[in-house]
């Protein structure tokens, strides 16, 4: 059940829901379908910054062994495997911290738990470029979620923002001159190409 359900259940208009939920999102309350999201969140940041921490020390190691490798081969080989192992870990992790950053962005926007997954890769393959700033701030994310919900509606509980609902317009009723069915192939004919009269 979503939480526009649920007010739905306890007696509320759409309009007093679509109300509740705008002013959740200006004052920045956000609702996800995972227990404990800011202590998972939390926990993966401290994860996050202890693996930075790791890895500004083994730079450090590195700087200091550097000068005494000179003209040892072997040894300036495994340095350099080494720099490159730390360049790969601090790439993975710049993607861990991306990812984790954009699936509590999708999941703060209305998108459904169980497609965060397929959500990522369409960001992964899509136009908008989503990642962390110098600031740590995610950039590029409420491009990529106004394009998912434009693209992917069904995979977000809200069905996209309410500028993006397509209204339902049902054909125009025929004039009263065809209520009746054709009892012929003549008729049929008759009717279908016969001119209106007014």
């Amino acid at each position: 059940m979503t939480f526009e359900e649920y007010l739905k259940s306890k007696g509320l208009t759409e309009e007093q829901i679509a109300d509740i939920v705008g002013g959740m999102k200006e004052n920045k309350l956000y609702l996800s379908a995972e227990e404990n999201i800011d202590e998972r969140y939390g926990k993966l940041k401290g994860q996050h910054d202890e693996a930075s921490g790791k890895l500004t020390a083994a730079e450090e190691l590195i700087k200091q062994l550097q000068p005494q490798a000179k003209g040892n081969e072997e040894l300036q080989g495994k340095i350099a495997d080494y720099e490159q192992q730390v360049k790969d870990a601090e790439e993975r992790a710049a993607k861990a911290e991306r990812d984790a950053s954009a699936k509590v962005a999708l999941l703060a926007n209305g998108a459904l738990p169980e497609d965060v997954d397929y959500l990522m890769y369409r960001i992964e393959q899509g136009d908008a470029e989503v990642k962390i700033g110098e600031d740590g701030k995610l950039s590029g994310m409420d491009e990529a979620v106004k394009s998912l919900k434009t693209a992917c509606p069904k995979n977000f509980s809200t069905g996209g923002d309410a500028g993006d609902k397509v209204e339902d317009k049902p054909l125009p009723k025929g004039d009263g001159d065809h209520k009746t069915e054709p009892q012929s192939l003549e008729d049929a004919l008759r009717q279908a190409y016969e001119p209106n009269k007014e």
